[in-house]
């Protein structure tokens, strides 16, 4: 499946999506949450999920993700991921995360899929709402990985915890 849009033009379009988001975000909202934030701005969670390639194939997918709070908006982490049996692919990329409120945080990030030996560059986008008891986390989410010419998306749920 061509996706259409080259590398170059999914990142701008990312970026000024995210840039539009950050910007609706309530001062007095943002100004309560980033104090809150300040004591606990490391996130570490398990992803676990599925992944379904354009070849209609799936996999469960098991992940590790790392997230260090900028500010109140802004977060940068780290994520390895491995799609299991027939896919057999490792992901691992450096995630720029946005959170505009209410539990949303919004996922750009550069990174590579590793298959059969080979390490091909992706772009990855992704949503998820978090719920948080206490410094626990859930959030089910969703992403679409694009590599080369291919779409992969991933479905699933992270347990965290913030520190």
């Amino acid at each position: 499946m061509n996706v259409g849009l080259t590398k170059a033009g999914f990142s701008t379009v990312s970026l000024l999506l995210l840039g539009l988001v950050s910007g609706s975000a309530n001062a007095d909202d943002i100004d309560a949450h980033e104090t809150e934030m300040l004591e606990h701005r490391h996130h570490i969670a398990v992803f676990l999920g599925n992944t379904h390639t354009e070849h209609d194939e799936d996999a469960f997918t098991i992940g590790l993700d790392y997230e260090y709070r900028l500010t109140a908006l802004l977060g940068i982490g780290a994520l390895g991921e491995h799609a299991v049996k027939d896919i057999d692919t490792w992901v691992f990329g450096v995630p720029l995360a946005l959170h505009p409120g209410a539990g949303w945080r919004l996922v750009a990030m550069p990174g590579i899929e590793v298959h059969d030996g080979e390490t091909e560059f992706l772009i990855r986008a992704g949503v998820g709402y978090e719920f948080e008891i206490d410094r626990l986390t859930i959030m089910p989410e969703f992403s679409a990985d694009f590599v080369d010419s291919e779409v992969n998306l991933g479905v699933g749920v992270s347990l965290g915890v913030k520190f």
